[in-house]
Parts: structure tokens; sequence; C-alpha cells
């Protein structure tokens, strides 16, 4: 009995070494709520897939303080921005103003992906709130990921 259970044991580590990282993320539990935001929060070219799904993981599961399901939404708009998924970019960014109404950058992001769909009436409306908000903000300019707290 007592090898058998060892038996179960490796074959359980060796399983779990050997699976990538996106299906870890996938499975990941509330206490891993620091490897998912690491994954989220610093995506990289080569890693967008898995932060996607960090993002994901944070909104639907994990996110316990608002600052970090709106930095996911956020980061997820951008990956979907750049997966040319314009649709879902913008109920991610729209998600983020909900909860961060007063941040700038998240209406200029929210007006470029508007730009991208054809909206120029909402991009317009969306930077005029921009630059209210951020007065140094130039019409048009690409905007770099705002850090929510």
């Amino acid at each position: 009995m007592r090898i058998a259970c060892t038996c179960v044991r490796v074959i359980l580590l060796v399983a779990t070494i050997a699976v990538p990282a996106l299906s870890f993320v996938k499975r990941a539990e509330a206490q891993d709520i620091e490897t998912l935001k690491f994954y989220c929060f610093k995506p990289s070219e080569k890693s967008l897939e898995l932060a996607f799904h960090s993002c994901s993981l944070i909104i639907k599961e994990v996110g316990k303080r608002r600052a970090d399901i709106g930095n996911a939404y956020a980061i997820r708009a951008a990956i979907n921005q750049s997966r040319g998924q314009r649709a879902a970019a913008l109920a991610d960014i729209e998600e983020a103003i909900k909860l961060y109404s007063a941040q700038a950058e998240l209406y200029a992001i929210r007006g470029n992906i508007k730009r991208s769909l054809g909206d120029n009436s909402g991009y317009e409306q969306d930077w005029k709130k921009a630059r209210q908000l951020n007065s140094l903000l130039k019409h048009g300019q690409s905007i770099g990921m705002p850090t929510l707290k």
C-alpha cells in the first residue's frame, strides 16, 4: 500500500512538472494570484497567450482587489487589440473604465480602439474626455498601460 501511494505521488509530481505553463495558468487557484499577476501584468510578445489567460483568470476567478481586475481588463484589451479582436478589446476596456472612470489613459485607449472600428465620433468623444482628465495627453498619441491603484 505504501509503495502504491508513493508511485502515485511520483506520477503526480512528474505530471505537474511536465504540464506547460499555459495549462498551469488555466488551472490556477486563488493562492497563485502572484504568479497570475506576474504573467498578466508583464506580458511579452512571446507570452501573449499566457498573459491573456492569466488576465482572464484574475478577472473571472481569482481577482480580489479592484486594481488587479482593472489592470487585467486593460491589459487583456491591449492583447485583444494586438490580435485584431477589436470588439473584445472594446468590451474589456469598457469594463476597466467602469472600475476606473477617472483614469484618462483608459479613455484614450478606448478612443483608439473605437477609431480602429471606424467610430470616429466615439474616438473624438473619448479623447476629449481623456484630455479633460489629463491635459498632458496629446490627441491620438499611442498610450501605454496605466497603473491602476
